[in-house]
């Protein structure tokens, strides 16, 4: 029997791909890598071919997935923000390495930083000493999109609380705004 490591779905062993999740099936008893769940960056097809080479050379898990101009590359979550952050200060020297012809073509296809077309915004260096690197503005909006959950709830909640509170007839009111501050409260950012 093969198993589908995304859905856990049973395969006779003539299968290859799971239909549904479009993966490989791996033999019963084989271990499960974790999924690729995390983007390194889209890149100038000339450009992803050396991360490709650097991801290989690191041993590092990796997907490439082509896109109509573009190459996204897709690695585990655990190892992305340290690829990154070499990427981000080694990137003048990969750049140097690309033939002049691809250079030039890599250069006149614009971007945010040549090659590269959702760098990294920023990096800091964590309490553990480990190079942080800021996601992209995609993944930086998803973020802040999150983060307005717990303090809507506590707003929404004391305005409920306030106004059952002022009411005196409405304590269903005055509790359901409470519940709703310290829910929002608990939410996490």
């Amino acid at each position: 029997m093969r198993i589908c490591p995304s859905c856990g779905d049973e395969f006779h062993d003539d299968v290859a791909d799971c239909p549904e999740c479009r993966v490989a099936l791996v033999a019963e008893g084989e271990p499960i890598l974790p999924p690729l769940d995390a983007v390194l960056g889209t890149f100038h097809p000339l450009v992803a071919e050396r991360v490709v080479g650097l991801l290989r050379r690191r041993s590092l898990r990796h997907d490439v997935m082509p896109l109509e101009d573009r190459v996204e590359i897709l690695m585990d979550r655990g190892a992305r923000d340290r690829v990154r952050a070499e990427l981000s200060m080694s990137w003048t020297d990969l750049m140097g390495q690309l033939p002049h012809d691809d250079l030039f073509e890599v250069l006149s296809a614009g971007a945010p930083q040549p090659g590269w077309y959702d760098p990294p915004e920023g990096a800091w260096v964590d309490r553990d000493g480990q190079v942080q690197v800021e996601g992209s503005l995609d993944e930086l909006a998803e973020q802040d999109a999150h983060r307005i959950v717990g303090p809507s709830m506590a707003v929404i909640g004391l305005v409920l609380g306030l106004f059952g509170w002022y009411a005196g007839d409405s304590g269903a009111l005055a509790v359901v705004g409470i519940v709703l501050v310290v829910v929002g409260l608990l939410v996490p950012r």
